[in-house]
């Protein structure tokens, strides 16, 4: 197949007919690929990293699946499919592949992000640090994710987020009910937008857990910011008062 370069977006079929891990199915690209380069499913990612290799939570193709790949360096690549390994091998893929993951039926499109769960201190919320963190837009459903290992750094979340509410800020939460904010300056409020994608490995999206003086209060978006009022108080969304 021919992909196409530049950030574009391409159809990845999977041309097998069992399940495939991600590094198998995409060995005749590993030369070819490039930070940034991200393929995704309906309900999963992978990002190919400064480490050399695919990390997230897609770790396999399976026939019957529709996929995307974006491809950041410049010009065309042309990808083989070859015969793939050992039964154990495909065995092996087809569980990670079938693990359950959240999906958001009414949705036809996504977005992609890495995150990690930091507390005001930069470092991870002991009861949080392996929480599972739900995105919401307005109060539909739009992606669950748990942690993953990162050995040089905190765990990271990778978050298919799935909606067709292009727009919309992206409202954060752990499994318990905690709600959580983006770290930064306002401008750093997310908003849904298909096919986009947010953060790295290295400087992953980082979620902190609302402030005590957000509580209760009414969020509503100014010049495309997110101001939070409190009280007859104004905020911005890392809890600095306006």
């Amino acid at each position: 197949i021919q992909l196409r370069g530049s950030g574009q977006w391409n159809s990845f079929p999977c041309l097998y007919d069992q399940t495939v891990s991600l590094s198998e199915a995409l060995a005749d690209y590993y030369d070819k690929a490039s930070v940034g380069d991200i393929i995704k499913a309906r309900n999963r990612f992978a990002y190919f990293s400064q480490n050399k290799r695919w990390e997230g939570d897609l770790s396999a193709i399976r026939p019957g699946e529709g996929y995307l790949l974006r491809r950041m360096a410049q010009g065309t690549a042309t990808v083989h499919f070859y015969p793939t390994a050992s039964s154990k091998t495909k065995a092996k893929a087809n569980a990670k592949a079938n693990a359950e993951a959240f999906t958001n039926t009414n949705a036809a499109t996504n977005m992609t992000m890495i995150a990690t769960l930091m507390t005001n201190t930069q470092s991870p919320t002991r009861s949080h640090q392996h929480a599972v963190i739900k995105v919401y837009i307005d109060n539909e459903l739009a992606g669950v994710a748990e942690p993953m290992a990162n050995a040089n750094a905190n765990a990271l979340y990778y978050l298919t987020i799935q909606s067709d509410q292009a727009g919309k800020p992206l409202r954060f939460e752990t499994e318990d009910g905690t709600p959580l904010i983006v770290a930064g300056e306002p401008s750093s409020a997310i908003t849904y937008l298909p096919d986009a994608h947010q953060g790295t490995p290295q400087a992953p999206v980082r979620l902190i857990p609302r402030t005590d003086n957000q509580v209760g209060a009414t969020k509503i978006i100014e010049n495309d910011h997110v101001v939070i009022i409190r009280n007859g108080e104004r905020y911005d969304v890392t809890g600095k008062k306006l």
